[in-house]
C-alpha cells in the first residue's frame, strides 16, 4: 500500500515528510549499514526524510570513511534529506562541569559527523531548569551553547544548522519563549528552533485542542517569518500527563490535532521536514505526507 502515496522525493518549496530512526518495514542487507537500508526504504516507500538516532551515543563517530560516504551518496542518489538527533544526555545548565564538558562533546560530535554526511541539522534538547531561576538557567545554557557554537565555527564547512529542540516538559529548558531567547541572543543563522509540535501539545497538557492556543502559536510564529522557511518539526501522536509528555503514540490513538497543524503550516506556506516519532513511523509519517498533500 505505501507505494500508492510515492511522489517526487525532497522539494525545498514544501514540506517533506520523513521518519526518526529505521522505519520497521526495512529489510536488512549484510553487505551495507542499517542507515544506508533505511535511506533506502524511505524512498521506497515515497518519503522524502530520515533523522538519524544518536539517543545513547554518536555512533558513526568513528566508522570508516567508506561508511559515511555511502550513507551520504545513498541519501544523495535518493534525494533524501539526512537529519541527526544528538544524544539525550545532555544537559548545559549541568552543575557538574564534566556533565557540561560532555554534553558539548556530544553536540560537537554530532554537527562534525552531520556535516560529514551532508545533514541539514542536528535537533537536541537543551537543558534541565533543575528548580533553579529560569533566567540565570538561560544565561548559563547560553553560555555554554556559545562554547558549541565558536568551537564547531572554527571547522564549520557545510549549511548543517543546530536545532534547539521545543521541549515536552516544563522542567525542560525548550518552551517557544526560551527558544526565541537563544535565537535573537545569538543571531546567527547556524541556531535555529525545532518546533516539536507534540512535545507543545504534551508541555502544557493538551495545548493544541484548543484553537485560540493554535491560533496563538501561530499568530506569534508568524512574526518570524524567516523561521518558516526551512523549518525542521517533529509530529506524531504522544501521551501526556499534567507534568508533561509520557511516550509517544500512534497518531489515530492520540489526541493530536495533526490535520489542524498540517492546515495552519500549509497557509503559512511553511516550507522545510517534519520528523515522525510515532511507533511505526513510517505510517503516520505516510499519513501526514497524504494529509498534507490532500489539503
Amino acid at each position: 500500500m505505501y507505494n500508492d502515496y510515492r511522489i517526487n522525493m525532497f522539494d525545498k518549496n514544501k514540506l517533506n515528510f520523513g521518519t526518526a530512526g529505521i522505519p520497521s518495514s526495512t529489510i536488512r542487507n549484510k553487505t551495507s549499514s542499517g542507515t544506508v537500508d533505511g535511506i533506502n526504504e524511505v524512498s521506497r516507500l515515497g518519503l522524502d526524510a530520515l533523522e538519524i538516532e544518536f539517543v545513547k551515543s554518536v555512533y558513526l563517530k568513528r566508522s570508516k570513511d567508506e561508511v559515511i560516504n555511502n550513507i551520504k551518496e545513498t541519501a544523495n542518489n535518493h534525494n533524501v534529506s539526512l537529519s541527526i538527533h544528538a544524544p539525550y544526555f545532555i544537559n548545559l545548565n549541568s552543575l557538574e562541569e564534566h556533565k557540561v564538558r560532555n554534553s558539548i562533546r556530544y553536540i560537537y560530535d554530532s554537527l562534525f559527523v552531520g556535516q560529514k554526511l551532508n545533514a541539514k541539522v542536528v535537533v537536541f534538547h537543551p537543558a534541565y531548569f533543575m528548580s533553579q531561576n529560569r533566567e540565570e538557567v538561560l544565561e548559563r545554557t547560553h553560555s555554554n551553547l556559545l562554547q558549541v557554537v565558536d568551537l564547531f565555527n572554527k571547522q564549520r564547512s557545510s549549511e548543517i544548522s543546530l536545532g534547539l529542540e521545543l521541549t515536552g516538559k516544563q522542567s525542560q529548558v525548550g518552551s517557544f519563549d526560551d527558544l526565541l531567547f537563544f535565537y535573537k541572543r545569538l543571531k546567527t543563522d547556524f541556531v535555529k528552533p525545532v518546533f516539536d509540535f507534540s512535545h507543545l501539545h504534551a508541555r502544557y497538557n493538551g495545548f493544541l485542542l484548543s484553537k485560540k492556543n493554535r491560533d496563538d502559536f501561530f499568530e506569534k510564529l508568524k512574526s518570524y517569518p524567516e523561521l518558516l522557511k526551512n523549518m525542521h518539526c517533529h509530529l506524531s501522536g504522544i501521551k501526556y500527563t499534567e507534568k508533561g509528555e509520557r511516550n509517544h503514540l500512534m497518531l489515530e490513538d492520540s489526541d493530536m490535532p495533526y490535520k489542524e497543524i498540517l492546515t495552519s503550516l500549509k497557509d503559512l506556506k511553511a516550507t522545510g521536514t517534519i520528523i515522525c516519532e510515532s511507533p511505526i513511523i513510517e505510517q503516520d509519517a505516510l499519513l501526514l505526507k497524504k494529509t498534507y498533500e490532500d489539503l
